[in-house]
C-alpha cells in the first residue's frame, strides 16, 4: 500500500515533532511516521510545541490548527521567524482566509480527513530538501 522504505546503516532519520490535542491522531501519526524510521516526538499544544522547538533539534513539525492556546497558525508563525530551517505541515478540518494567508510561512497545508500517502509523500519531499538533524550532525563530524 505505502512501499517498503529499508533503511541502510548510514541513512538519517527525520526528528519530527507532532503537534494536536487529539490524541487518538496523535498516536496514528506516531505509528505511521515510526514504521517509515523517523523519530517522533508528540506535544498536545502550540506552546509545549514552542517550547520543545527552543531545546530540541527539530527537522519537521506536523500541527493542527485548532487548538487550546497557541493554535497552529501562531506555532508557524513563530517558527518562521525564528527557526525559518524548520518546515511545518499544518492540519485543518477548516478553509478558511487565515490558512490561505499563512501558507507564505509553511511548507504545505494539508486538510482532513488527512490523506496518509499525500502525508507520507509531502514528508519524502522535505526529507529529500532539507538535511535532518542527524546527517548535519554526521556531516560536522
Amino acid at each position: 500500500m505505502f512501499g517498503i522504505r529499508v533503511r541502510g546503516y548510514y541513512d538519517t532519520v527525520m526528528q519530527i515533532l507532532l503537534v494536536d490535542d487529539e490524541k487518538v491522531v496523535l498516536e496514528v501519526l506516531v505509528r505511521l511516521l515510526e514504521y517509515y524510521g523517523h523519530t517522533v516526538q508528540c506535544v498536545c499544544d502550540g506552546m509545549e510545541a514552542w517550547q520543545f522547538i527552543e531545546r530540541w533539534p527539530v527537522d519537521l513539525v506536523v500541527s493542527d490548527i485548532r487548538m487550546p492556546g497557541m493554535d497552529g497558525l501562531q506555532l508557524a508563525q513563530a517558527i518562521s521567524e525564528k527557526r525559518s530551517d524548520v518546515p511545518v505541515i499544518l492540519i485543518s478540518g477548516y478553509a478558511t482566509e487565515e490558512i490561505k494567508n499563512i501558507q507564505t510561512v509553511v511548507y504545505k497545508v494539508m486538510q482532513k480527513p488527512l490523506s496518509i500517502e499525500e502525508l507520507l509523500k509531502t514528508v519524502q519531499e522535505i526529507e529529500s530538501i532539507h538535511p535532518s538533524v542527524s546527517a548535519r550532525c554526521y556531516d560536522e563530524r
